[in-house]
């Protein structure tokens, strides 16, 4: 390659002569006229594309969603035993249908779709408390322990709330002990409800410090802090949109973009406040997260005899 490099001793005629034989040098590398190199802006990052899974009947993909099917609340209960005495009160969840996810809020609430759950289920009453952890596990890891007994377990992580579901089922009691599902737990939220809340919010939920549990309204199926107090851990791992999600009542379980699980209901930390935390709000954390603000509920269902 040619040596391109001019002398200041050249005459005017040396330069013109090296500006013709070397052009990307004196018109610079963008062709601009100017004698520096601008290099070109890297390109924008994005996260990598998801690939949905085929659209079909059993997943969500569209923002259409016939009405609900009002259900009523059955009446029935089941009690779990921890130990001790301590007992964990779960109400009976019917069978129905609805409209989950919000067509008014953000995007990871969309497409707003229907779920069909063909069976009835139980679910905690209450958010576990730290009696009820310290029955079972025999130590309370929560920060505020001061809250006192019937205040929500918290600073327990997905992990966590699994060793104590895997405790509870080892008692062979006749049911089988989970986290909820994402739509099972809008849908108990909701409480055949249509709208943003299941009521009113003030009067039903906690956004400023953790509180016992039941101090509040709770919903039309007798499910209490619902709104607020500590997030809830939820079944399923996150995804940044409804796209693809079961709609029978099923947990989503494969990955999402950033590895994380759903927690719902919303808490006393962060920067929310209690009217953020709709019926169809969702965050996501980590399944080793321990914030202070983090909580979960079971739900049971009978074992096939």
């Amino acid at each position: 390659m040619r040596n391109c490099k001019t002398h200041t001793a050249f005459a005017l005629g040396t330069t013109i002569l090296a500006a013709i034989l070397c052009p990307a040098r004196a018109l610079g590398q963008g062709g601009t006229g100017k004698g520096t190199t601008t290099p070109p802006l890297p390109a924008k990052r994005t996260n990598p594309k998801r690939t949905p899974p085929p659209k079909t009947n059993s997943s969500a993909s569209s923002t259409s969603c016939s009405p609900q099917s009002p259900s009523r609340p059955t009446g029935r209960s089941h009690t779990a035993n921890l130990g001790g005495g301590t007992r964990l009160e779960m109400i009976e969840v019917p069978a129905g249908r609805f409209c989950m996810g919000s067509a008014n809020g953000l995007d990871r609430e969309k497409p707003m779709h229907q779920v069909t759950i063909n069976y009835s289920f139980y679910i905690g009453k209450y958010e576990v408390t730290q009696a009820q952890w310290q029955a079972l596990m025999g130590d309370n890891p929560s920060s505020d322990a001061g809250c006192g007994k019937d205040c929500p377990v918290e600073s327990v992580s997905w992990n966590d709330a699994h060793k104590f579901i895997e405790k509870l089922n080892s008692k062979n009691d006749g049911y089988t002990y989970r986290l909820p599902t994402e739509s099972e737990w809008e849908y108990a939220c909701r409480a055949g409800t249509r709208g943003e809340f299941a009521g009113d919010v003030k009067e039903m939920g906690w956004d400023d410090s953790l509180h016992p549990v039941g101090q509040k309204r709770p919903n039309a199926w007798g499910l209490a802090d619902m709104y607020g107090n500590v997030w809830e851990w939820c079944e399923d791992w996150e995804h940044d949109t409804y796209d693809g999600a079961p709609v029978d009542g099923s947990a989503w379980l494969s990955e999402g973009e950033q590895k994380h699980r759903v927690i719902r209901g919303g808490g006393f930390g962060g920067d929310y406040s209690l009217t953020d935390y709709h019926s169809a709000f969702r965050e996501y954390a980590s399944p080793d997260d321990r914030s202070k603000d983090e909580g979960f509920r079971v739900v049971a269902t009978a074992r096939a005899r």
